[in-house]
């Protein structure tokens, strides 16, 4: 913790540095070093790139957002699966403080992974917020397992959001039905340009309704088209069966290997 706390004021004392990356991931720093980057991080403002994911940060994740939130440089920020032993009372802090960082009017914060945190529900108000959010251009919330709910709440979202143009959804439990309704509010989004393919959550449906998958993704890629280039006509975008097929044992070996 001498270390974060060193290097961490190294930077708040440095004026002649700026866009720096910083990665201080998968190192275990809990409460303690949870403490010293909430006091902390507000004075650096040379990091501009941020990785706090795997740090078993827990409820104290909270505090250390309020920290970042005073970040006025920060255009990414990684705190991806931080929350591995948190509990259930606890969660709404974490999730307010997430909230405000995203609500803050005066934010530059382009890129947010918040990806395999298993939020479930409680992510809902965060999916809420974009709405209304005018920094955020990618933002990762996959594994969250927010089902079909947050689907819906996340296409009323993109309804209304003009920023967004990259979002990674997989592994959040959402049916086929939920994408119809993802690609559905797509019609009236203009902004939004990728969705890697939802691998994970559609393997049921390409198994039972490949045809109804093919038809689905087929829209919301040629809405991505669409706003990726305006001037080209939507191609032809088809699932064929040997590349469900080459998906589903894809997926199985991802399976076999993450209860191995």
């Amino acid at each position: 913790l001498e270390a974060l706390k060193a290097l961490l004021l190294g930077l708040a004392c440095n004026q002649s540095t700026s866009d720096v990356e910083l990665n201080i991931s998968t190192n275990c720093l809990g409460a303690g070093g949870a403490a010293v980057m909430e006091h902390a991080l507000p004075g650096v403002s040379c990091v501009s790139r941020l990785d706090l994911s795997e740090n078993l940060l827990d409820a104290e994740l909270g505090s250390v957002v309020q920290g970042v939130t005073r970040m006025k440089s920060l255009l990414s920020l990684n705190i991806s699966k931080n929350l591995p032993k948190i509990k259930a009372k606890e969660v709404a802090h974490v999730m307010e403080a997430i909230f405000q960082l995203i609500q803050e009017e005066d934010s530059s914060l382009q890129k947010l992974n918040l990806s395999d945190c298993k939020l479930k529900t409680d992510i809902n108000n965060v999916i809420n917020a974009l709405g209304s959010n005018q920094c955020l251009q990618v933002l990762d919330i996959s594994g969250n397992g927010m089902g079909d709910v947050g689907a819906r709440l996340l296409a009323k979202a993109l309804q209304i959001n003009t920023r967004l143009k990259n979002l990674h959804l997989d592994r959040n439990s959402i049916s086929l039905q939920g994408y119809q309704d993802i690609t559905y509010a797509l019609q009236c989004n203009h902004s939004m340009r990728h969705i890697p393919f939802p691998t994970w959550d559609l393997q049921p449906a390409m198994k039972t309704s490949p045809e109804r998958v093919d038809a689905i993704i087929r829209r919301m890629q040629d809405h991505l088209q669409r706003n990726s280039n305006p001037k080209l006509k939507p191609k032809t975008f088809r699932l064929t069966q040997g590349f469900l097929r080459s998906e589903e044992r894809r997926v199985g070996k991802e399976c076999r290997s993450r209860w191995s």
